[in-house]
């Protein structure tokens, strides 16, 4: 039977504390330009969201991992509900991605049951990044798919930054 809990994973501190408890829910190697989904249906008490921690190469002078994680977390009750979360990896340096859960309050308990984890998509720009002279063209290709189909219709933002600023545009799909 659909979360009917008979064979969900439990969530809860071994101790008394209010901070969070989190699991990890895929580690997986990642593709720049992806996008990764997460579908878990819960119930319990405290609070839970989703995010996505997001490990790079290392460089010297950048960060290691990113984490995105959702702004609101979301109230458990003893009902089951549905939560989702989409990320994509825009970073050219991503080797791998973490699904993540946490579980949050005093006491807080969670029950996972029947999580779906979906590659929904992938942009993919070539040459991926470029620095080019102020008055210069440069043409770059943009292939966007999505569950393994080409995307054919839709729009794509593009930022140029410069030293005094960023500016966007949007340009059509077709």
């Amino acid at each position: 039977k659909v979360h009917s809990g008979a064979r969900a994973a439990l969530i809860a501190p071994e101790e008394e504390s209010a901070g969070p408890v989190g699991v990890v829910a895929r580690y997986a190697r990642a593709t720049p330009g992806r996008r990764y989904g997460l579908a878990i249906w819960c119930k319990g008490s405290g609070s839970i969201r989703l995010g996505a921690l997001q490990s790079f190469r290392k460089r010297r002078d950048k960060p290691s991992s990113q984490e995105d994680w959702q702004e609101t977390p979301t109230a458990l009750t003893d009902q089951w509900q549905k939560l989702t979360l989409e990320t994509c990896t825009t970073n050219p340096d991503v080797t791998r991605v973490c699904l993540l859960v946490e579980v949050q309050g005093e006491s807080a308990t969670a029950y996972l049951d029947d999580a779906a984890i979906r590659l929904t998509g992938q942009i993919v720009v070539t040459p991926p990044y470029a620095m080019v002279k102020r008055g210069d063209t440069f043409s770059f290709e943009v292939t966007a798919r999505k569950r393994g189909w080409k995307v054919g219709v839709g729009s794509l933002k593009v930022v140029t930054r410069t030293s005094e600023g960023a500016t966007e545009e949007e340009l059509g799909i077709d």
